[in-house]
């Protein structure tokens, strides 16, 4: 009963975290809002997908790429009778370049008084409405995370339940979910992915199918889901104990069917207008991506080192333009606890005396591998990768964290207790709620 009411208690923190990052962020400084707002009014007026063939420089953003996280959007659009993001009328007058400094900050939008009032006009309310779809999502993947680290950690709540507090109350994580942004959908998907297969331990043809066909949906959101492919297939062939040639290919063939019913469209479509089923080349040229160019101008080692540190720092916090970090000392601090946190993990896949578990942990290790090898070509063409693109695989982290934490911790002689994890989300997350309205707020609102 008492593990029931921690589950209740340390979820409605994670409630209310969303929530505020939802209402008391202005509206388009999470970096990329704006132009994914843009996307959906785009197709709530009747748009379509590009050719990017005849892709003008002012279409930037309204690209063509299925519009699977913005038709969902739609309806807010029209109920709110919300306009553009260019109507001067509604949004708040831009400021980019020309914004108040402040430690090497500055604002993307001067917003009137009445919107830090909470009195929304008709696009401010369509903007917390998708962005309260957005919390529902993030909502989703942690009680994922929480069902997840039940099967891994063999029902034990309190691990399962530390692991959804890693998660649920990451500022950044909370930051991203409170904000519109094609990140969530994939996030979602490739979670919901993850959960499915480590429920099924035993599949049927229709449950790889299943899970390719998420696959695809994946893919169609955003071009770094089809990282999934391969990670999936693993997933196939590690867990099952059978290993023949026939056994692989039948799987594939099965996950492959599923995968092609929601991608195989869009791919038609790309071999017909471009020669490229994946559209990679005609994108590059079209957004006039020149990283070659980057990289002579930074510096390869620059260039290199500026990916892996941004991405530890994005992790937890910043993003985009309205990059709002934390202290560098608390950067350091949790460094050290992830260093601790990926040794005890090594350590406990060594030493795992379940022969599921560690499968588990290795596939989790395996995947999180592949994605960032993935990242890393990806950020090789497009310069614009964020920890964000990491969240996808945030079932893996969570629960490997938390497997490592413990494993150290028992060496030590220390057990994560329910009063101890109960101390530790509640004094997290009046720190962050402090970080939010004490630095976030006052700098994106331009006080």
């Amino acid at each position: 009963y008492k593990m029931k009411g921690m589950v209740k208690y340390v979820f409605g923190l994670i409630v209310v975290h969303f929530l505020l990052w939802n209402i008391f962020v202005p509206v388009f400084e999470p970096g990329e809002e704006a132009n994914y707002y843009q996307h959906v009014y785009y197709f709530a007026s009747g748009g379509t997908m590009l050719d990017y063939r005849n892709f003008l420089p002012e279409n930037v953003g309204v690209m063509g790429y299925p519009p699977t996280f913005y038709l969902p959007l739609v309806p807010i659009v029209w109920l709110f009778e919300s306009p553009s993001v260019y109507d001067a009328a509604s949004a708040p007058v831009g400021s980019l370049g020309t914004g108040r400094f402040r430690h090497d900050f500055f604002n993307l939008y001067q917003h009137p008084e009445r919107e830090l009032l909470l009195r929304w006009n008709k696009q401010e309310q369509a903007v917390h409405m998708m962005r309260l779809v957005a919390n529902i999502s993030g909502l989703v993947v942690v009680a994922l995370v929480y069902a997840s680290g039940l099967i891994v950690f063999g029902k034990d709540r309190i691990l399962a339940l530390a692991a959804a507090a890693f998660v649920g109350l990451n500022p950044m994580f909370a930051h991203i979910h409170a904000s519109i942004v094609v990140n969530t959908l994939l996030i979602l998907v490739a979670s919901v992915m993850v959960y499915f297969k480590l429920r099924w331990e035993k599949m049927n043809w229709w449950q790889y199918v299943v899970l390719g066909s998420l696959g695809g949906l994946a893919m169609v959101t955003k071009i770094t889901g089809f990282t999934l492919v391969p990670i999936f297939l693993l997933s196939f062939w590690l867990f099952e104990k059978k290993s023949s040639l026939v056994y692989m290919a039948r799987t594939g063939c099965w996950f492959g069917l599923g995968f092609m019913m929601s991608a195989g469209w869009w791919f038609w479509r790309n071999w017909r207008l471009y020669g490229d089923i994946l559209a990679v080349n005609i994108t590059i040229k079209a957004l006039q991506v020149d990283t070659p160019a980057i990289i002579r101008h930074y510096g390869w080692i620059n260039y290199w080192w500026g990916f892996f540190s941004s991405y530890f720092t994005t992790f937890w916090t910043g993003y985009g333009w309205s990059a709002v970090y934390f202290p560098k000392w608390i950067g350091w601090v949790i460094l050290a606890v992830m260093i601790v946190a990926g040794l005890g993990a090594i350590n406990l896949v060594r030493s795992a005396k379940k022969i599921m578990c560690r499968r588990q942990l290795v596939f989790f290790m395996a995947s999180l591998g592949i994605w960032l090898s993935a990242l890393l070509m990806a950020h090789s063409k497009f310069p614009t990768q964020k920890a964000k693109d990491l969240y996808p695989m945030i079932v893996p982290i969570s629960i490997l964290s938390i497997a490592g934490w413990q494993h150290m911790a028992n060496k030590w002689g220390v057990k994560i207790s329910r009063q101890g994890l109960m101390l530790a989300t509640t004094v997290w997350f009046v720190v962050d709620v402090t970080y939010l309205f004490l630095d976030v707020v006052p700098k994106l609102a331009n006080f």
